[in-house]
């Protein structure tokens, strides 16, 4: 697949619910292997989280790959870099409201890019002020039960065009009631990466959806 262009997103990219391997950019290089096996499982989308170092080159790496297997590259990275990001191969970039002074104009940089966009709100910028801003995804960190009922009230805010995202302790006990709950990407680290067969840790999360 090549890289996502304006007239397709996440709305076509989903098959229902996506359950997103998630790994450091920092460590892209040396997962090359798992990343291509969990692609050739069946894996749509793969989360990279550009926090702590520069995720372009992490990207320029993984994009091909990503994309030869008809996938998603799925990047977070905090304080934008949209234009440079999307040249690399990243589909979606989600940024924080938090870290950026104007989230419109950001939001609007990622669009003339050409990508998909994604807020993590913080308390100034709530979720219905994104999706008023055109925005494609909004992610929250899963922290405990409480995050259950935070998708559900998030799910009755936005509009259908929006996707919820959760990222953080994700596992196999959760990945239901978060879904129901109304959540559409489920960014999935430990519980896959931690295993010696990542093909088979990723069917059965599917699994624990069904």
């Amino acid at each position: 697949m090549a890289q996502a262009s304006a007239e397709v997103g996440w709305q076509q990219w989903i098959r229902t619910v996506e359950i997103e391997p998630g790994l450091s950019a920092a460590t892209a290089r040396a997962r090359e292997r798992q990343v291509e096996a969990l692609l050739r499982t069946g894996c749509r989308a793969i989360h990279l989280d550009g926090s702590a170092v520069d995720a372009v080159d992490a990207v320029g790496f993984l994009a091909p790959i990503v994309h030869r297997y008809g996938g998603v590259l799925d990047v977070r990275s905090p304080g934008g870099g949209f234009a440079l990001l999307a040249a690399a191969g990243a589909d979606s970039v989600t940024f924080d409201a938090s870290r950026v002074s104007d989230p419109a104009s950001a939001i609007e940089e990622a669009r003339a890019a050409g990508i998909q966009i994604g807020i993590v709100p913080d308390e100034a910028t709530v979720a219905a002020e994104a999706v008023r801003l055109g925005i494609d995804l909004v992610s929250i960190v899963c922290a405990g039960e409480q995050s259950v009922e935070d998708v559900a009230r998030l799910a009755k805010a936005l509009t259908d065009g929006v996707v919820i995202q959760v990222t953080g302790d994700v596992n196999h006990e959760n990945l239901g009631p978060l879904h129901r709950a109304g959540a559409r990407l489920l960014v999935v680290d430990e519980p896959i990466f931690v295993r010696e067969d990542l093909p088979r840790a990723y069917r059965r999360l599917v699994q624990a959806l069904a």
